[in-house]
Order: C-alpha cells, then sequence, then structure tokens
C-alpha cells in the first residue's frame, strides 16, 4: 500500500493526468428490490395516521404490487409524482394498482399495471424514467400526471435545469455517494430506524427562503408544455398510446383553513399569496388540456372529476384511500375501451396480441 500511495503521489506530481469529475443523470426512482415500512402522522389526515404503509418496489424500480402476470395481455405504466406514487394507503389500494386491477376485471384481460410515482419528481424525471426503463415493458399505454412539482420547481428555481441536491437532473458523483455505498452496506437497517425516528420531513427548498420570487406564468407555463410534448412525442415514438392526467387539488377560491395553511410558507417567505399560488396549479393543469386537445391525446381530467373536498384528497392534493377507489374508477372507465382488442370486420378479433 505505501508503494501504491508513493507512486500515486509521484504521478500527481508529474501533472500529465487530471481525473476530472464524473457525472450521471439522475435517475429518480425508489431503490429496487427494496422494502421500507413508511409511518405516517398527519393532524389533517387522522383516517390515514397512526400506521405504517408498505412499500414493496420491484427489480425496475416500480411500487408492487401490480404486476402480476409474466405474458401480460395489455401492461399500462403510470408516471408521476407523489400523487401517483400514493406513498399512505394499503398496496392494493394505490390508483395505478387497482385501476389495473379493474380494467382486468372488466375485461377479462390479463393485465399489468406499473406505478413508477416518486415523490419530488416533476415531467423531466418521469421523461427520464420513460426512456431509459419503460420501453422494455411494451406498454400499451403511459399514464403521466404532473403540475405542482412543476411550478414549484420554476419559481424557485427558475429551472428544470438546476443545482438542487435531490431534484437536479444531474449529480455529480463524489465523497457522499462513497459514504452512501458503506452506509448501505454495513448499516442500513440502524439507518432507517434513525431516520424514521425523524419528525420533520426536511425543507428542500430552505435555500429559497425570505427571498421574493419573480414570477413569469406565461414563460412557466411555456417550460412545462414542452416537456409534456417531449413526453407524448417519445412515446408515439415508441408506439405507446400518451394519456395525460390532470391534478386533482384542494384549491378552492375559499380555501379550507388547513389548505389555506399549507401555503402560508410561500406567502411569508416568498411573497407568493395563495390566490396566485392556486392560479398557477390551475394554469398547469390547463396547459395538459390544451396540449392534450392539441395532440389528440387523451386527457383525464382529475381537476374536473375530483371534489375538492378533504373525504378525497388530504392536505393539498394527495389523495386518501376513498380518492384513490374514485380515482380508479374513473381511469379504468377511460382507458378500458383503449386496452380491449379492436374487433374486424368480421366481428372477431383483430388477431394482433394486445402488449
Amino acid at each position: 500500500m505505501i508503494s501504491v500511495g508513493t507512486a500515486e503521489l509521484i504521478l500527481r506530481a508529474q501533472g500529465s493526468f487530471h481525473l476530472g469529475v464524473e457525472r450521471a443523470i439522475r435517475l429518480r426512482e425508489h431503490n429496487p428490490g427494496s422494502l421500507r415500512y413508511l409511518p405516517f402522522s398527519n393532524e389533517h389526515a387522522p383516517e390515514l395516521s397512526g400506521r405504517s404503509y408498505r412499500l414493496r418496489i420491484d427489480a425496475n424500480g416500480f411500487i408492487m404490487p401490480g404486476a402480476p402476470h409474466l405474458e401480460p395481455d395489455a401492461t399500462v405504466v403510470f408516471l408521476g409524482g407523489s400523487t401517483t406514487e400514493c406513498l399512505h394507503m394499503d398496496d392494493d389500494h394505490r390508483f395505478p394498482c387497482q385501476a389495473g386491477a379493474l380494467i382486468e376485471e372488466r375485461t377479462g384481460l390479463a393485465v399489468n399495471s406499473y406505478n413508477g410515482g416518486m415523490a419530488g419528481n416533476h415531467t423531466l424525471h418521469s421523461i427520464d424514467a420513460l426512456l431509459n426503463k419503460v420501453p422494455p415493458l411494451e406498454p400499451r399505454v403511459v399514464v403521466m400526471m404532473h403540475n405542482i412539482n412543476d411550478f414549484v420547481t420554476l419559481l424557485h428555481h427558475g429551472s428544470y435545469w438546476n443545482d438542487s441536491p435531490t431534484r437536479s437532473l444531474l449529480e455529480t458523483i463524489g465523497t457522499y455517494h462513497v459514504f452512501r455505498a458503506v452506509k448501505n452496506l454495513l448499516i442500513p437497517n440502524l439507518f432507517e430506524k434513525i431516520r424514521s425516528l425523524r419528525q420533520k420531513t426536511p425543507d428542500e427548498f430552505k435555500q429559497f427562503r425570505g427571498k421574493k420570487t419573480v414570477i413569469d406564468p406565461t414563460w412557466m407555463a411555456g417550460q412545462f408544455e414542452a416537456n409534456l410534448q417531449i413526453f407524448i412525442d417519445m412515446c408515439t415514438a415508441f408506439g405507446i398510446t400518451p394519456v395525460l392526467m390532470t391534478q386533482q387539488s384542494r384549491f378552492k377560491e375559499d380555501p379550507d383553513p388547513e389548505v389555506e395553511a399549507e401555503t402560508t410558507i410561500l406567502a411569508t417567505s416568498n411573497g407568493i399569496d395563495y390566490a396566485t399560488f392556486r392560479r398557477l396549479h390551475m394554469l398547469f393543469n390547463d396547459s395538459i388540456r390544451a396540449v392534450g386537445a392539441k395532440n389528440g391525446v387523451d386527457v383525464i381530467d382529475l381537476a374536473e372529476l375530483v371534489p375538492q373536498e378533504r373525504e378525497f384528497i388530504y392536505g393539498t392534493v394527495h389523495l386518501n384511500q376513498r380518492g384513490s377507489d374514485l380515482v380508479s374508477s374513473i381511469i379504468a372507465d377511460r382507458l378500458t375501451p383503449i386496452l380491449l382488442p379492436v374487433p374486424d370486420a368480421a366481428g372477431a378479433g383483430s388477431g394482433v396480441e394486445a402488449r
């Protein structure tokens, strides 16, 4: 070891080689093959609080269950943020799983339905997932829902391409990754136990608090719409039917106190009042509708179809179990005609295997 170290120092002194930095695309997903139990406590969602929820991840980073068939007749993939992830409910009640089961029940097809939701993800994260791990599944349909994570990212960072330590599109491989690998090798269970005891979720936008935010809604919507178009074009190139969903919310004109309270931090630290926040959310849902109409793509309008009440949504945008049940039924109604085999002129099946 002394000899190797000495040789390295001599070569460094010569200055004929410099390694530089190593970068990687940040594929934001749950660790493939992982299992966790997530405790949940939220004063605004007592019906979900006081228990832990199982989170099982398959070998490709998708939330289980939902893909029970080795040779499915049809495959659907859902991409989005935490509102698609639906962590705080039983496995089979998360709408990507439940919608697949309903479609299977109604059609008689063997349906695999993958949940690719990840808290904090925005459209470009989902586009990365679509490119890097979805095509081998040969899905008939990919459904994407985004809104709030996109406009919050654009509000604070001013760009999708930023240096966020948790949400940037690229990351530099360095000492942190070495220590994380050692931690995962030696004390993963102890670390997870300690982390589960932490009561407060870290503020990913702490660095922007106290700074007045400059808002350009037209530019922000344009950036978002460009990503929606990329998603549609990429699906089309892979022979996949794209479907967009607007995002449900409780952002009513006259908000419930708990909803107004959850946006207060933006008003006090960034100068963004509730009415502005609500308008941005509505604007981005309008962008989804407009891009869908422009491209002839189905839009499942959850913003219109899910009541803006705490019976269906806890906090501001997250579905509870009743909300997930409703959304599952809505999605199954819309996707069933797309996934059913098309009969030929004689009334028989088309002979084309559904994939």
